[in-house]
């Protein structure tokens, strides 16, 4: 595969030198440099005003010049567990906390989406045996008949192969 990919990239590569090496009917090469050249530094162009438009959109996006300080609250609960919000608790004294929203990172939060469990499902799983068992009670009889069938055959067979040594 990776000797595929080399000779891909060759024949590319030769390919493309070749435009600027063979000539056209009219005696002129397929490309040269001076009509290469304009076209990337339009490219270029381009590349610098993308990139102006992206940074400038994160920067209003997450807002990353603004010098205010945000103002949250937090309180603990029963259980010791620390709570952050941008408003206070009504069930507990809540503390006032200044943050630099050039030190922190807020990231919204994302709900969790629950499994959508079918009827289907919820059938299967009700009809499934407990883990030591791997078959159903139903084919273990099957299972039990064709096994003796194999036993029968085997006795035979050994019988054969004894009367005929």
């Amino acid at each position: 595969m990776k000797k595929c990919v080399y000779l891909l990239v060759l024949v590319l590569v030769l390919s493309i030198v070749a435009l600027f090496v063979l000539k056209r009917p009219d005696g002129q090469t397929w490309l040269t440099i001076d009509t290469v050249k304009p076209d990337l530094v339009s490219v270029g162009n381009e590349v610098d005003k993308v990139k102006q438009n992206f940074i400038k959109n994160i920067k209003t996006t997450f807002n990353t010049d603004s010098q205010e300080k945000v103002e949250i609250y937090r309180w603990q609960d029963d259980k010791g567990v620390w709570h952050f919000s941008d408003k206070a608790s009504a069930a507990t004294k809540s503390e006032q906390v200044w943050l630099d929203p050039k030190d922190i990172t807020v990231l919204p939060a994302i709900k969790p989406v629950k499994a959508q469990v079918t009827e289907k499902q919820v059938e299967e799983k009700k009809t499934e045996l407990p883990s030591p068992m791997t078959i159903s009670p139903n084919k273990a009889l099957k299972l039990m008949t064709d096994a003796k069938n194999i036993q029968q055959l085997v006795d035979q067979r050994e019988k054969k192969v004894s009367e005929n040594l």
